[in-house]
């Protein structure tokens, strides 16, 4: 497959660039709504709805305050599931559109089509382009950043000549700079994409720059801005480190990272087992940084950025709270879709569409099998409040049991009754709550207070009222003992059943 390198975008890439955008775009809106919120999405809305003093200057979340502020300018428009899944489809396009501008720097306008269209169908990527939360946006961020990487070591590849500060920012500095303070204020798994890059750096700064000067004061000088302006989240991310707000996630085996890593990088649908498909990615990705051995620093980036941060990544866990999971490497997708996309290019035009079909053909396998499993982390919490909405009474009685009582619930609560008695049971704490409904500028959530509501303190009973029971993600083997205890006074009488939540209605035992 023939390659044309780094002359400017023509009406080839135009063409090409619209298909696929055309392709993204319809697999990431394609049941964007259909799925309720879940329990993160639940909590971007709660944090997106504080006041912007409030959201840059306090340690509320482990997940820095750019893609909560972008959320909290769209509430006001409305918080339905789509409203608030938007951002993430139009993050996931860009991020595209910024993978083949960065792919056709590299290896030509056949490879940057190539790198667009792995990604287009990427499930993962689908996945979290229709969630509400950060990590499509911190996607389009590092490749933004990564998009000026390239131009750089493509820019001042042979010769050091007329090198100045000036030119060091024009020439891709400034969008390396601009992309990587922004993907650090979206998510904190940017530290790992900034520590890879320094190798590039080093590679870069011996050939051809030789140890100059110029090139040492430039990079130090842009990457010290980053840290003056990152400075004052680094301050509230240690203060949260300190309170161990991440010790509820695992370190993972090395066994698992792997295949998580895999997961992630890999030719995938539902099904793990696909050991062969992946084999020839691999080949076809060593072949794309093969091909790139005469600008050894790019060969290097993307190398340590698809191998090294994951690796980082994991190692974290090893000297502090872990943070290695799918989502957290997700954008080291981005790296191996561009270098099995060069790899595939080098090959005669006829092999290489034929394997790219192949690729093609499987990527379009994981996206059906993740529409028609729902793969996504989404929960029945729509499903469970329309018939509690259908239902419910005055007066009634209902109590939420799971571990993380920041439910969406509420949100698709049509009305609320302040003759409600509301309870809840904290799993992970084994402790017992009372709670009062707030709304504030149309969004409900539950203000919680301490109780001693527990098995010695059963619910006490109402006549003619329902105890409407909500459980999610808590079920201990001593439920039917315990709820002997818990429900003395009343009978079940009906269940439901939704994807991983279930509603109970007990009346009065007679």
């Amino acid at each position: 497959m023939g390659t044309t390198h780094m002359t400017s975008l023509n009406r080839r890439d135009a063409w090409q660039l619209l298909v696929v955008l055309a392709l993204a775009a319809a697999v990431r809106c394609y049941q964007l709504g259909f799925a309720s919120l879940w329990l993160d999405e639940a909590l971007t809305i709660r944090i997106a709805n504080l006041p912007l003093s409030e959201l840059w200057v306090t340690p509320y979340d482990p997940t820095p305050p750019l893609y909560y502020t972008v959320i909290h300018f769209l509430l006001s428009f409305g918080h339905s599931e789509i409203a608030l899944r938007i951002p993430s489809v139009l993050f996931g396009l860009l991020t595209v559109v910024m993978i083949y501008l960065a792919t056709r720097k590299l290896a030509g306008a056949t490879a940057a089509f190539a790198a667009a269209l792995i990604l287009a169908l990427s499930f993962h990527n689908i996945e979290y382009s229709q969630e509400a939360r950060a990590y499509s946006l911190l996607g389009l961020c590092l490749s933004v950043s990564l998009l000026g990487l390239i131009n750089l070591g493509l820019r001042w590849q042979d010769s050091c000549a007329g090198f100045t500060f000036r030119k060091f920012l024009g020439s891709g500095g400034a969008l390396y700079a601009m992309g990587l303070i922004a993907a650090l204020y979206t998510h904190n798994a940017a530290v790992f994409y900034w520590l890879c890059v320094q190798l590039f750096f080093l590679a870069w700064w011996v050939r051809p720059f030789k140890f100059s000067l110029p090139c040492i004061a430039s990079w130090a000088a842009v990457n010290m801005a980053v840290l003056l302006l990152w400075t004052p989240w680094l301050l509230v991310s240690i203060q949260m480190i300190s309170q161990d707000v991440l010790s509820w996630l695992p370190q993972t085996t090395p066994e698992l990272a792997f295949a998580t890593w895999r997961a992630v990088n890999g030719l995938r649908t539902i099904d793990f087992a696909q050991p062969y498909a992946d084999l020839l990615l691999a080949v076809a990705a060593i072949a794309g940084v093969y091909s790139l051995r005469r600008n050894l620093p790019l060969a290097i980036l993307l190398f340590s950025l698809l191998i090294l941060s994951g690796i980082a990544n994991w190692a974290y866990g090893l000297v502090a709270s872990p943070v290695f999971m799918l989502r957290t490497i997700l954008w080291t997708s981005l790296i191996a879709a561009m270098l099995v996309a060069i790899g595939i290019s080098r090959l005669p035009a006829i092999p290489g569409a034929v394997l790219l079909l192949l690729v093609l053909a499987a990527q379009a396998k994981g996206v059906h099998d993740y529409f028609n499993a729902n793969y996504a982390e989404n929960e029945g919490w729509r499903a469970v409040a329309t018939v509690f909405n259908e239902q419910q009474r005055p007066g009634d009685i209902l109590l939420i049991r799971q571990f993380y009582l920041e439910a969406p619930f509420f949100h698709y609560v049509d009305t609320s009754s302040p003759d409600w008695d509301i309870y809840g049971w904290d799993c992970a704490e084994n402790s017992g709550l009372a709670g009062d409904i707030m709304e504030v500028d149309s969004i409900k959530r539950i203000a919680w207070r301490s109780t001693d509501l527990g098995p010695r303190k059963p619910i006490p009973v109402k006549a003619g009222a329902t105890l409407w029971l909500i459980q999610s993600h808590c079920q201990p083997p001593n439920w039917t003992e315990a709820d002997a205890v818990f429900f003395p006074g009343w009978r079940p009488e009906k269940e439901w059943g939704f994807k991983g939540i279930f509603l109970y209605r007990l009346v009065p035992a007679r």
